[in-house]
Protein backbone atom coordinates (compact mmCIF):
# COMPACT_ATOMS: atom_id res chain seq x y z
CA UNK A 1 0.00 0.00 0.00
CA UNK A 2 1.17 3.18 -0.93
CA UNK A 3 1.46 6.37 1.71
CA UNK A 4 -0.89 8.21 -0.56
CA UNK A 5 -3.80 5.67 -0.84
CA UNK A 6 -5.11 5.83 2.23
CA UNK A 7 -6.19 9.83 1.55
CA UNK A 8 -7.65 8.98 -1.44
CA UNK A 9 -9.69 6.21 0.46
CA UNK A 10 -10.77 8.28 3.00
CA UNK A 11 -12.01 11.10 0.40
CA UNK A 12 -14.13 8.35 -1.30
CA UNK A 13 -15.56 7.35 1.83
CA UNK A 14 -16.56 10.68 2.17
CA UNK A 15 -18.57 10.94 -1.33
CA UNK A 16 -20.31 6.79 -1.37
CA UNK A 17 -23.62 7.28 -0.40
CA UNK A 18 -23.78 4.89 3.53
CA UNK A 19 -27.35 3.66 1.97
CA UNK A 20 -25.25 0.09 1.33
CA UNK A 21 -24.96 -0.31 5.03
CA UNK A 22 -27.35 -2.25 6.55
CA UNK A 23 -29.67 -1.08 9.32
CA UNK A 24 -29.12 -3.73 11.50
CA UNK A 25 -25.22 -4.33 13.79
CA UNK A 26 -22.94 -6.48 11.79
CA UNK A 27 -23.48 -9.35 14.63
CA UNK A 28 -26.53 -9.16 16.41
CA UNK A 29 -26.83 -11.88 19.56
CA UNK A 30 -30.51 -12.19 20.47
CA UNK A 31 -31.41 -9.18 21.95
CA UNK A 32 -28.63 -8.00 24.52
CA UNK A 33 -25.19 -8.64 22.03
CA UNK A 34 -24.95 -5.84 19.73
CA UNK A 35 -21.35 -6.29 17.93
CA UNK A 36 -20.57 -3.20 15.34
CA UNK A 37 -17.51 -3.56 12.95
CA UNK A 38 -15.68 0.72 13.41
CA UNK A 39 -13.27 2.03 11.06
CA UNK A 40 -11.91 5.79 11.19
CA UNK A 41 -10.28 7.33 8.93
CA UNK A 42 -8.06 10.68 9.43
CA UNK A 43 -5.39 13.03 7.13
CA UNK A 44 -3.88 15.83 9.85
CA UNK A 45 -1.53 18.45 8.09
CA UNK A 46 0.40 19.91 11.35
CA UNK A 47 2.61 22.73 11.11
CA UNK A 48 5.34 22.14 14.18
CA UNK A 49 5.54 18.03 14.66
CA UNK A 50 7.99 18.22 16.92
CA UNK A 51 7.60 21.54 19.21
CA UNK A 52 11.35 22.74 18.03
CA UNK A 53 13.82 22.88 15.11
CA UNK A 54 14.06 19.46 14.17
CA UNK A 55 18.03 19.44 12.35
CA UNK A 56 17.27 18.09 8.57
CA UNK A 57 14.11 17.43 9.27
CA UNK A 58 10.69 19.36 7.94
CA UNK A 59 9.17 21.32 10.89
CA UNK A 60 5.96 20.20 9.49
CA UNK A 61 4.21 17.58 7.40
CA UNK A 62 1.09 15.42 6.65
CA UNK A 63 0.12 12.70 8.14
CA UNK A 64 -2.49 10.25 7.92
CA UNK A 65 -4.30 7.26 10.01
CA UNK A 66 -6.61 4.33 9.98
CA UNK A 67 -8.16 2.10 12.59
CA UNK A 68 -10.43 -0.54 12.21
CA UNK A 69 -12.14 -1.99 15.17
CA UNK A 70 -14.73 -3.02 17.10
CA UNK A 71 -17.94 -1.76 19.65
CA UNK A 72 -19.79 -4.81 21.86
CA UNK A 73 -23.03 -3.13 23.19
CA UNK A 74 -24.36 -5.56 25.84
CA UNK A 75 -28.13 -5.58 27.51
CA UNK A 76 -28.49 -1.47 26.33
CA UNK A 77 -32.18 -1.46 27.52
CA UNK A 78 -31.83 -3.76 30.60
CA UNK A 79 -30.58 -2.53 34.24
CA UNK A 80 -27.49 -3.43 33.33
CA UNK A 81 -25.44 -2.22 30.68
CA UNK A 82 -21.77 -2.58 29.13
CA UNK A 83 -20.24 -1.66 26.22
CA UNK A 84 -16.70 -2.86 24.96
CA UNK A 85 -14.76 -0.64 21.98
CA UNK A 86 -11.39 -1.89 20.11
CA UNK A 87 -9.31 -0.05 17.78
CA UNK A 88 -5.95 0.06 16.41
CA UNK A 89 -4.89 3.42 14.43
CA UNK A 90 -2.23 2.80 11.59
CA UNK A 91 0.06 6.08 11.49
CA UNK A 92 2.17 7.16 8.17
CA UNK A 93 3.95 10.21 7.47
CA UNK A 94 3.99 11.26 4.10
CA UNK A 95 7.02 12.82 4.22
CA UNK A 96 10.07 10.12 3.35
CA UNK A 97 12.29 12.18 6.17
CA UNK A 98 9.44 11.58 8.75
CA UNK A 99 8.70 7.73 8.29
CA UNK A 100 10.86 6.80 10.69
CA UNK A 101 7.66 8.07 13.15
CA UNK A 102 5.32 5.75 11.26
CA UNK A 103 3.72 3.31 14.20
CA UNK A 104 0.53 1.64 15.55
CA UNK A 105 -1.28 2.80 18.25
CA UNK A 106 -3.87 0.93 20.21
CA UNK A 107 -7.33 2.03 21.96
CA UNK A 108 -9.44 0.32 24.02
CA UNK A 109 -12.60 1.02 26.46
CA UNK A 110 -15.01 -0.55 28.52
CA UNK A 111 -17.99 1.20 30.47
CA UNK A 112 -20.50 0.04 32.57
CA UNK A 113 -23.79 1.05 34.47
CA UNK A 114 -26.20 -0.83 36.95
CA UNK A 115 -29.68 0.49 38.00
CA UNK A 116 -30.62 -1.61 40.73
CA UNK A 117 -33.80 0.53 40.37
CA UNK A 118 -34.01 1.03 44.09
CA UNK A 119 -31.91 4.03 45.59
CA UNK A 120 -28.62 2.48 44.68
CA UNK A 121 -26.52 2.80 41.08
CA UNK A 122 -23.01 1.88 40.35
CA UNK A 123 -20.32 2.99 36.90
CA UNK A 124 -17.38 2.26 35.71
CA UNK A 125 -15.20 2.59 33.06
CA UNK A 126 -11.78 1.33 32.29
CA UNK A 127 -9.39 2.54 29.00
CA UNK A 128 -5.57 2.38 27.56
CA UNK A 129 -4.92 4.61 24.70
CA UNK A 130 -1.33 5.20 22.75
CA UNK A 131 0.22 8.53 21.64
CA UNK A 132 3.09 9.72 19.98
CA UNK A 133 3.12 13.46 20.29
CA UNK A 134 5.12 16.43 22.01
CA UNK A 135 3.73 17.74 24.90
CA UNK A 136 4.13 21.45 25.72
CA UNK A 137 5.57 20.50 29.40
CA UNK A 138 7.12 17.46 27.59
CA UNK A 139 9.26 19.86 24.89
CA UNK A 140 10.23 22.27 27.62
CA UNK A 141 11.63 19.95 30.05
CA UNK A 142 14.14 17.52 27.44
CA UNK A 143 14.17 19.35 24.51
CA UNK A 144 13.83 16.19 22.45
CA UNK A 145 12.32 18.36 18.95
CA UNK A 146 16.09 19.09 18.08
CA UNK A 147 16.48 15.17 17.97
CA UNK A 148 13.28 14.91 15.60
CA UNK A 149 11.78 12.26 18.34
CA UNK A 150 7.95 12.23 19.90
CA UNK A 151 7.12 11.17 23.20
CA UNK A 152 5.52 7.89 22.87
CA UNK A 153 3.50 6.75 25.74
CA UNK A 154 0.56 4.54 26.89
CA UNK A 155 -2.22 5.89 29.14
CA UNK A 156 -4.33 3.62 31.31
CA UNK A 157 -6.88 5.28 33.18
CA UNK A 158 -9.82 3.08 35.61
CA UNK A 159 -12.57 4.16 37.56
CA UNK A 160 -15.62 3.05 39.54
CA UNK A 161 -18.28 5.13 40.84
CA UNK A 162 -21.49 4.14 43.57
CA UNK A 163 -24.28 6.55 44.24
CA UNK A 164 -27.02 6.18 46.50
CA UNK A 165 -30.14 8.80 47.09
CA UNK A 166 -31.20 8.84 50.73
CA UNK A 167 -34.45 10.59 50.28
CA UNK A 168 -35.80 12.49 46.97
CA UNK A 169 -33.58 15.91 48.27
CA UNK A 170 -30.60 14.12 49.56
CA UNK A 171 -28.03 11.52 47.87
CA UNK A 172 -24.62 10.53 48.04
CA UNK A 173 -21.60 9.48 45.87
CA UNK A 174 -18.63 7.66 46.38
CA UNK A 175 -15.95 7.36 43.39
CA UNK A 176 -12.09 6.18 43.02
CA UNK A 177 -9.85 6.47 39.63
CA UNK A 178 -6.60 5.11 38.96
CA UNK A 179 -4.50 6.57 35.75
CA UNK A 180 -1.03 5.51 34.83
CA UNK A 181 1.26 6.33 31.83
CA UNK A 182 3.99 4.52 30.27
CA UNK A 183 7.20 6.17 28.45
CA UNK A 184 8.47 4.08 25.50
CA UNK A 185 11.81 5.95 25.55
CA UNK A 186 13.51 6.30 22.29
CA UNK A 187 17.71 6.54 22.55
CA UNK A 188 19.38 9.69 20.90
CA UNK A 189 22.52 9.01 19.24
CA UNK A 190 25.73 8.94 20.98
CA UNK A 191 28.01 12.12 20.71
CA UNK A 192 31.46 11.89 21.89
CA UNK A 193 33.25 12.03 24.52
CA UNK A 194 30.06 10.74 25.83
CA UNK A 195 30.05 6.81 25.82
CA UNK A 196 26.39 5.99 26.75
CA UNK A 197 23.41 7.42 25.02
CA UNK A 198 20.99 9.82 26.50
CA UNK A 199 16.89 9.42 26.08
CA UNK A 200 14.17 11.49 24.74
CA UNK A 201 12.62 11.00 27.67
CA UNK A 202 15.27 12.06 30.16
CA UNK A 203 13.38 14.62 32.71
CA UNK A 204 10.29 12.93 32.38
CA UNK A 205 8.50 10.58 35.08
CA UNK A 206 5.86 8.28 34.95
CA UNK A 207 3.31 8.47 37.45
CA UNK A 208 0.47 7.08 39.48
CA UNK A 209 -2.31 8.67 40.17
CA UNK A 210 -5.25 7.79 43.27
CA UNK A 211 -8.29 9.94 43.64
CA UNK A 212 -11.20 9.10 46.17
CA UNK A 213 -13.94 11.36 45.57
CA UNK A 214 -16.94 11.85 48.07
CA UNK A 215 -20.30 14.28 47.53
CA UNK A 216 -22.79 14.89 49.34
CA UNK A 217 -25.66 17.12 47.32
CA UNK A 218 -29.14 18.33 48.74
CA UNK A 219 -31.33 19.86 46.55
CA UNK A 220 -32.67 23.09 47.91
CA UNK A 221 -35.16 23.22 44.93
CA UNK A 222 -36.16 22.06 41.28
CA UNK A 223 -33.44 21.12 39.19
CA UNK A 224 -31.02 22.96 41.43
CA UNK A 225 -28.82 21.50 44.29
CA UNK A 226 -25.77 22.32 47.27
CA UNK A 227 -23.31 19.80 48.11
CA UNK A 228 -20.32 19.19 50.54
CA UNK A 229 -16.91 17.77 48.41
CA UNK A 230 -14.10 16.20 49.72
CA UNK A 231 -11.27 14.61 47.75
CA UNK A 232 -8.26 12.55 48.71
CA UNK A 233 -5.30 12.06 45.66
CA UNK A 234 -2.30 10.31 45.69
CA UNK A 235 0.29 9.85 43.11
CA UNK A 236 3.59 7.69 43.14
CA UNK A 237 6.37 8.66 40.96
CA UNK A 238 8.86 7.33 39.00
CA UNK A 239 11.64 8.15 36.65
CA UNK A 240 10.91 7.39 33.10
CA UNK A 241 14.29 6.39 31.87
CA UNK A 242 16.67 4.19 34.56
CA UNK A 243 20.00 6.97 33.99
CA UNK A 244 18.11 9.52 34.96
CA UNK A 245 19.76 10.69 38.72
CA UNK A 246 17.34 9.80 41.93
CA UNK A 247 14.49 11.60 42.38
CA UNK A 248 14.12 13.98 45.03
CA UNK A 249 10.63 12.94 45.89
CA UNK A 250 8.83 9.28 44.74
CA UNK A 251 5.39 10.64 46.07
CA UNK A 252 2.71 13.37 46.15
CA UNK A 253 -0.42 13.84 48.02
CA UNK A 254 -3.39 16.13 48.05
CA UNK A 255 -6.70 16.29 50.02
CA UNK A 256 -9.71 18.81 48.98
CA UNK A 257 -12.50 19.87 51.08
CA UNK A 258 -15.24 22.25 49.32
CA UNK A 259 -18.74 23.08 48.65
CA UNK A 260 -20.46 22.31 45.47
CA UNK A 261 -23.60 23.92 43.16
CA UNK A 262 -24.91 22.37 40.37
CA UNK A 263 -28.32 22.91 38.45
CA UNK A 264 -30.37 25.21 36.58
CA UNK A 265 -30.84 28.69 38.51
CA UNK A 266 -33.16 30.05 36.94
CA UNK A 267 -36.84 29.12 35.52
CA UNK A 268 -36.31 28.98 32.08
CA UNK A 269 -33.69 26.97 32.62
CA UNK A 270 -31.30 28.16 30.19
CA UNK A 271 -28.52 28.57 32.23
CA UNK A 272 -26.77 25.32 33.48
CA UNK A 273 -24.15 25.68 36.80
CA UNK A 274 -21.11 23.59 37.80
CA UNK A 275 -19.08 24.79 40.72
CA UNK A 276 -16.51 23.63 43.11
CA UNK A 277 -14.72 25.65 45.25
CA UNK A 278 -12.73 25.01 48.51
CA UNK A 279 -9.30 24.58 49.70
CA UNK A 280 -6.41 22.33 48.66
CA UNK A 281 -3.70 20.93 50.43
CA UNK A 282 -0.84 19.33 49.10
CA UNK A 283 2.40 18.03 49.94
CA UNK A 284 5.32 16.03 48.78
CA UNK A 285 6.49 12.39 51.09
CA UNK A 286 9.00 13.14 53.44
CA UNK A 287 8.97 16.90 52.01
CA UNK A 288 8.16 20.55 53.75
CA UNK A 289 4.96 21.43 55.30
CA UNK A 290 1.96 20.98 52.96
CA UNK A 291 1.02 23.63 50.78
CA UNK A 292 -2.47 25.08 51.02
CA UNK A 293 -4.25 26.60 48.26
CA UNK A 294 -7.60 27.73 46.94
CA UNK A 295 -9.09 25.89 44.56
CA UNK A 296 -12.03 25.72 42.37
CA UNK A 297 -13.45 24.34 39.22
CA UNK A 298 -16.27 26.48 37.48
CA UNK A 299 -18.73 25.63 34.07
CA UNK A 300 -21.24 27.99 33.36
CA UNK A 301 -23.30 27.43 30.14
CA UNK A 302 -26.26 29.22 28.80
CA UNK A 303 -28.92 28.54 25.93
CA UNK A 304 -28.58 31.47 23.51
CA UNK A 305 -31.41 30.11 21.28
CA UNK A 306 -32.45 26.77 20.16
CA UNK A 307 -30.14 26.27 18.07
CA UNK A 308 -26.98 28.45 19.78
CA UNK A 309 -25.53 27.96 23.65
CA UNK A 310 -22.09 28.88 24.82
CA UNK A 311 -20.17 28.04 27.79
CA UNK A 312 -17.10 29.51 30.54
CA UNK A 313 -15.18 27.27 32.40
CA UNK A 314 -12.37 28.38 34.82
CA UNK A 315 -10.02 26.01 36.95
CA UNK A 316 -7.50 26.22 39.40
CA UNK A 317 -5.60 23.18 40.59
CA UNK A 318 -2.50 21.33 41.59
CA UNK A 319 -1.02 18.11 40.14
CA UNK A 320 2.36 16.24 39.20
CA UNK A 321 4.05 17.76 35.84
CA UNK A 322 5.44 15.45 33.22
CA UNK A 323 9.18 16.41 35.30
CA UNK A 324 7.30 14.44 38.27
CA UNK A 325 7.14 18.21 40.02
CA UNK A 326 4.32 19.64 41.50
CA UNK A 327 1.93 22.27 39.50
CA UNK A 328 -0.55 24.72 39.80
CA UNK A 329 -2.51 25.33 36.23
CA UNK A 330 -5.44 27.78 36.40
CA UNK A 331 -6.81 27.46 32.89
CA UNK A 332 -9.79 29.50 31.07
CA UNK A 333 -11.55 28.03 28.75
CA UNK A 334 -14.83 29.26 26.64
CA UNK A 335 -17.02 27.71 23.71
CA UNK A 336 -19.73 28.75 21.74
CA UNK A 337 -21.83 25.44 20.16
CA UNK A 338 -24.17 25.80 17.10
CA UNK A 339 -26.65 22.53 16.54
CA UNK A 340 -28.01 23.21 12.52
CA UNK A 341 -30.45 20.06 13.28
CA UNK A 342 -29.56 16.34 14.17
CA UNK A 343 -27.01 15.76 11.36
CA UNK A 344 -24.88 18.81 11.69
CA UNK A 345 -23.04 20.75 14.24
CA UNK A 346 -20.14 23.11 14.81
CA UNK A 347 -18.26 24.50 17.89
CA UNK A 348 -15.58 27.01 18.34
CA UNK A 349 -13.37 27.23 21.63
CA UNK A 350 -10.96 29.16 22.74
CA UNK A 351 -8.71 29.32 26.17
CA UNK A 352 -5.92 30.12 27.94
CA UNK A 353 -3.77 28.62 30.55
CA UNK A 354 -1.05 29.21 33.19
CA UNK A 355 1.45 26.78 34.94
CA UNK A 356 3.54 26.96 37.38
CA UNK A 357 5.95 23.43 37.52
CA UNK A 358 8.69 24.10 40.39
CA UNK A 359 10.97 25.00 41.13
CA UNK A 360 10.70 27.89 38.20
CA UNK A 361 9.47 26.82 35.56
CA UNK A 362 6.72 28.75 34.20
CA UNK A 363 4.43 27.20 31.23
CA UNK A 364 1.60 29.67 29.55
CA UNK A 365 -0.19 28.59 26.09
CA UNK A 366 -3.64 29.71 24.05
CA UNK A 367 -5.20 27.47 22.37
CA UNK A 368 -8.03 28.10 19.67
CA UNK A 369 -10.18 25.75 17.75
CA UNK A 370 -13.15 25.08 15.11
CA UNK A 371 -14.43 22.03 14.16
CA UNK A 372 -18.29 20.97 12.26
CA UNK A 373 -19.74 17.34 12.41
CA UNK A 374 -21.81 16.05 10.26
CA UNK A 375 -23.76 12.74 10.77
CA UNK A 376 -26.14 11.68 7.91
CA UNK A 377 -27.24 9.04 9.33
CA UNK A 378 -26.18 6.59 12.44
CA UNK A 379 -23.33 4.59 10.57
CA UNK A 380 -21.28 7.62 9.17
CA UNK A 381 -19.57 10.74 10.80
CA UNK A 382 -17.66 13.08 8.98
CA UNK A 383 -15.61 15.83 10.96
CA UNK A 384 -13.59 18.91 9.69
CA UNK A 385 -11.48 21.05 12.60
CA UNK A 386 -8.14 23.72 12.56
CA UNK A 387 -6.28 24.19 16.10
CA UNK A 388 -4.39 26.71 17.07
CA UNK A 389 -1.78 26.19 20.08
CA UNK A 390 0.42 29.24 20.66
CA UNK A 391 2.83 28.57 23.65
CA UNK A 392 3.67 31.50 25.26
CA UNK A 393 6.57 30.35 27.99
CA UNK A 394 9.01 29.53 28.20
CA UNK A 395 9.50 29.31 24.18
CA UNK A 396 7.14 30.99 21.83
CA UNK A 397 6.25 29.05 19.19
CA UNK A 398 2.73 28.02 17.83
CA UNK A 399 1.08 24.96 16.09
CA UNK A 400 -1.53 24.38 13.52
CA UNK A 401 -3.50 21.55 12.92
CA UNK A 402 -5.93 20.81 10.02
CA UNK A 403 -7.48 17.50 9.85
CA UNK A 404 -10.54 15.99 7.71
CA UNK A 405 -11.61 12.60 9.75
CA UNK A 406 -14.42 10.12 8.71
CA UNK A 407 -16.13 7.25 11.05
CA UNK A 408 -18.29 4.54 10.05
CA UNK A 409 -20.20 2.17 12.85
CA UNK A 410 -21.65 -1.11 11.34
Amino acid sequence: MTHSLPISLLVAASTVHAGWVPDSPLLQVGDNLDVYFTLKGKATYDSNIFLGSAAGLPPGGLYWSLGPGFDIDFAKEANFSASVSLRRDYVNFLDSAQRGLDDQRDNASVNFSFDTGGPLTVSGSAGYVETATNGVQEAALTGQGAEGTLSRQATYSHSATIGYRFTEKLNATLGATRSSNRYDPFAKPIVPPATTPTYNTQGLTENTSWTFPLNLNFQIRERLNIGLAWEHGRTDIKAATLSTAPLTYTGFTKDFYGVTLTGQPTPSGKINLTIKAGSLSSHYDGGAGAATNPSYSVSISHTITDKTSHSLTLTDDASIAASGKRSTTRSTQYGLNYIYDESFRAALTTGYSDTMVEPVLNVRTATFGLNATYSPNTHWTYTAGYSLTRSLEPSIYSVNQLSIEANLRW
